[in-house]
């Protein structure tokens, strides 16, 4: 990173009179000789402070009309919940509520309506959808259990779901209400199904071949055993920390396979080392500082180096290096290649300039590179090196790319005016008509020629090959379950008056791959192995030749899940593959074509499907775009640009669903300071309820003057509150970085601004919750799950903030019990309106000496906090204990030590037994 490049670039927030956020303002600058460029995003609010629309800095700066066009518009109810919206991304949506607050009807800017009923108890027994100019159909019917269904612990469980895609039953459960059999049936046809009340006419929908699945599980829930519908068996096995310590498989009729063992784990909960079943072992070093990755190593149990890549990262964690010191130099067509690939990235941490090797067949569309063959890994002498740099406008959309190898070529894209859909646009062509190219929800219409087909819930259902006048298309067919998961992959190409079909059916841990042209029947049986993914080929029709049947492939990633390196039962190497930053092959080696063929799983560990797509789960990506197909159907929890992969930063950030960028070291730690937070609370919610410990009355007299019942009462109440909320927030969606400037201090804080949106998200959830208290669990996630999608505008409020330079600093002087006391002090602000009164002292570790004054009014100045002199200045008569119990880290201290009176851990115990020893002393 170049120092000068980011100087002079703050983020800036401002507010309106009522201390709302309206705008904020980044300055960009890509070169350090240019001149930053200002990028102002605005929001509005209406009278009750709710956040009514957005812009980002691409629209706000148009500014056409008196109002510029907005990303965003909500129209909420009374009660905070989204009637409508309006995105120019992805359409608008338009709801109608019950009196419950449940989604009763909805309809969209396709002209899609989705009805919704629901039962005495609120439960939905059935989905209506209805498309364009299309009839009404039945999609879904839920069946749940009665009063007489507790054989099996089905009382108000759902035992029959028969969704998009066919039927689900549920024979029984555990006690902790996870279901222990799964049945699956499929319907004969690839139409949208109209299920008819009567369950006989539905049967008659139905395939005859049902798929089975069952689980065991320990007393936490954790699966122990999985038995997939074609009998194979995965067993798990966890240390007392719940972290996996071993993995092994049985084929159906075969002996125990371990496929991985001997893990261990760092302080940020990251896999250290682990020895897979063949003997390859892998180990990763990580910093210690901010759990950052630096070096990933494979070998075999002979001492044969298979991968070594080096990481070397800017101050604020953004990928700059990677080098794979497993390949020597080499030369080609007077070009040096090597194992480096460079990265770098203007002043929002945006990817501009990229470096490393390709394949000289390497394409600029959706294609493969050619196989390069093995034995000796990819030969250097046939990779040449390339360049690749970046321009985005205002809005993250990718404009321009140029691309300089053994092929110099360039991809522009042009972008919609006033939104951000987007098309390539050939060199020396008209501009694309963009608004052709997508419909009005914002679902791309056609794909390198292919024209794309989608239902009424905005999935991909179709791609189109070929098209024929005289006869039927060769096209790619995707069915959904009723959660929207991918469960049917069907591609039907014709030969003369024959349609072959290819089949793909997802089963828990199990694809079902048939083809009708070769004959194949093919069972892949998936798992992981702590940082591997496994995969069972056991074949039960047409072998290939090159292949042995029941064939395990060892797939090893990288820092991004994708799969680099594929080794056998046997620890030989199978394949190798390299990726462009977004995501494109840039080339592949394999030991034979036949097994390059069985390979699927590529870039951050996702699916290639045959249009070059990779399947995310909710949405699909096309790497040679960069960018995804459709709209974030989360909305905008990962900025205003639904169709951004990534914040533009693909080589330092992973998306595992199509949702949002998964968790940075240093969320990852603050996600675990709140997990530890929330078993903490838990602890002591428990400790207060049984009333018998010893500690409860010490550490309440101590920290608030006051052990009463009605104290004790209040403090579990206000607990619980606490919890709540930690319960409802998702890090990876309501976590804000503060970017650190000179003289900031702030280790976290709950900004109270961000959090009003929250609190309507949230106070919507607990009237629904409240709604479902009768439901059987997995109707209540369902439930829930469509009230989220409703309230989405809301919940994406970054409330959560913290600065990494400073909380690493906190982190190193601590342990992981004060970062979680820290995350109890933040979160007691919004949930128990704790204010800051007085501070323990925190370099002295957990020394809460300096609270212990506070209950008694005895607080000497310099400890005293500006809450605290407020207090003093107003006069009249103090309740010391009300103000020790309301002093947010008397609050997280008491908290906390509480739990560690009665832990099950030494280490805790001895905390608190010496706080009781230098209480005694105080």
């Amino acid at each position: 990173m170049t120092a000068c490049l980011h100087q002079y670039t703050p983020t800036l927030s401002v507010t309106d009179p009522r201390g709302l956020p309206s705008r904020t303002v980044r300055y960009c600058r890509a070169g350090a000789a240019e001149v930053a460029e200002a990028r102002v995003e605005r929001q509005a609010f209406d009278a009750a402070g709710r956040r009514v629309a957005q812009w980002d800095a691409r629209l706000w700066a148009l500014q056409e009309g008196p109002v510029p066009l907005a990303n965003q518009v909500v129209i909420p109810s009374l009660s905070g919940q989204v009637l409508a919206s309006k995105s120019i991304d992805a359409g608008w949506r338009v709801a109608l509520l019950s009196e419950t607050g449940l989604a009763k009807d909805v309809w969209d800017g396709r002209g899609s309506h989705v009805r919704t009923d629901y039962d005495s108890l609120l439960r939905p027994v059935a989905v209506y959808e209805q498309a364009a100019d299309e009839p009404e159909c039945c999609v879904e019917r839920l069946t749940y259990g009665g009063p007489s269904e507790a054989d099996g612990n089905r009382c108000g469980q759902v035992l029959r779901h028969d969704d998009p895609a066919g039927t689900r039953h549920w024979p029984d459960y555990g006690i902790r209400g996870q279901a222990l059999t799964e049945s699956r049936a499929f319907l004969q046809t690839l139409e949208t199904p109209d299920w008819a009340e009567d369950e006989i006419a539905r049967d008659a929908l139905l395939e005859p071949e049902v798929y089975t699945t069952a689980w065991t599980h320990d007393a936490f829930g954790a699966v122990l055993t999985q038995v997939d519908a074609r009998g194979h068996k995965q067993r798990q096995a966890y240390t007392v920390a719940g972290q996996l310590s071993e993995s092994a498989l049985t084929l159906s009729g075969g002996a125990e396979l371990c496929l991985v063992r001997e893990l261990t784990y760092s302080a940020f909960g990251q896999i250290e080392s682990q020895t897979a079943g063949n003997g390859v072992r892998s180990t990763a070093t990580y910093s210690p500082a901010n759990g950052r990755l630096l070096h990933l190593m494979t070998s075999r149990s002979d001492g044969i180096l298979l991968q070594s890549l080096s990481y070397g990262y800017d101050p604020v964690g953004n990928v700059l290096r990677i080098e794979d010191s497993t390949v020597a130099n080499a030369y080609f067509a007077n070009r040096k290649t090597d194992g480096v690939s460079t990265y770098a990235y203007d002043s929002l941490y945006q990817l501009i300039e990229a470096s490393g090797r390709e394949s000289p067949s390497a394409g600029v569309g959706p294609g493969l590179p050619g196989i390069i063959p093995l034995p000796g890994g990819a030969d250097p002498s046939v990779l040449t090196p390339y360049s690749e740099r970046y321009t985005y406008d205002a809005g993250g959309n990718l404009t321009l790319l140029t691309h300089h190898g053994q092929q110099n070529w360039t991809r522009r894209m042009a972008v919609a005016p006033g939104s951000n859909r987007s098309l390539p646009w050939p060199q020396d062509s008209p501009a694309p008509d963009i608004e052709a190219g997508f419909d009005a929800n914002g679902n791309l219409q056609s794909l390198e020629g292919q024209p794309l087909a989608w239902d009424v819930r905005n999935q991909l259902k179709q791609a189109t090959q070929l098209s024929r006048q005289d006869g039927p298309m060769d096209r790619e067919r995707y069915v959904y379950d009723g959660g929207n998961w991918r469960v049917r992959k069907i591609i039907l190409r014709q030969a003369k008056a024959i349609t072959h079909v290819a089949e793909v059916r997802y089963l828990p841990g199990l694809e079902l791959r048939t083809d009708s042209v070769t004959g194949e029947v093919l069972d892949v049986v998936t798992t992981s192995a702590g940082r591997a993914r496994v995969r069972a080929l056991r074949w039960h029709a047409r072998l290939p030749q090159d292949i042995h049947n029941d064939q395990l492939r060892y797939e090893m990633d990288d820092h991004l899940g994708s799969a680099v390196l594929e080794l056998d039962a046997q620890a030989r190497l199978m394949s190798r593959e390299g990726y462009y930053p977004y995501g494109g092959t840039a080339w592949r080696a394999a030991r034979n074509a036949t097994e390059a063929k069985y390979k699927v799983i590529r870039y951050s560990g996702q699916e290639r499907d045959a249009t070059g797509l990779s399947y995310y789960g909710f949405r699909y990506y096309a790497p040679w775009l960069q960018r995804w197909i459709n709209p974030d159907p989360a909305g905008a929890v990962d900025g205003l640009n639904l169709y951004r992969m990534v914040q533009n930063n693909p080589v330092s950030l992973r998306d595992a669903e199509g949702l949002a960028p998964l968790l940075d070291p240093f969320m990852r730690d603050v996600d675990q300071a709140k997990s530890a937070a929330q078993k903490i609370i838990g602890k002591t919610i428990e400790i207060l309820e049984t009333g018998s410990s010893p500690g409860i009355e010490v550490v309440m007299n101590l920290f608030f003057g006051d052990s009463s019942p009605e104290r004790k009462m209040h403090w579990k109440e206000d607990l619980g509150k606490v919890q709540a909320l930690m319960d409802d927030t998702n890090v990876s969606r309501d976590f804000k970085d503060i970017p650190w400037r000179e003289g900031l201090t702030t280790v976290a804080q709950i900004d109270q601004r961000e959090y009003q949106d929250f609190k309507i998200y949230r106070r919507s959830m607990e009237r629904t919750v409240e709604q479902s208290k009768d439901l059987s669990w997995m109707e209540k996630r369902k439930l829930i799950s469509e009230k989220k999608v409703d309230l989405k505008d809301y919940k994406g409020a970054k409330f959560l903030q913290a600065n990494k330079e400073n909380w690493q600093q906190l982190r190193q002087i601590t342990d992981k019990d004060f970062m979680a006391q820290t995350i109890i002090h933040e979160f007691s602000h919004a949930a128990a309106g704790t204010e800051d009164y007085v501070y323990g002292k925190v370099l002295s570790g957990m020394d809460p000496s300096s609270l212990y004054e506070l209950p008694r009014g005895q607080v000497v100045p310099k400890d005293q906090l500006d809450a605290y002199r407020e207090k003093l200045k107003g006069g009249g008569a103090i309740n010391f204990h009300q103000l020790a119990y309301k002093n947010a880290d008397s609050f997280a201290y008491a908290t906390t030590l509480l739990s560690f009176a009665e832990s099950k851990q030494a280490i805790r115990r001895e905390k608190y037994q010496n706080f009781v020893t230098n209480r005694v002393r105080s």
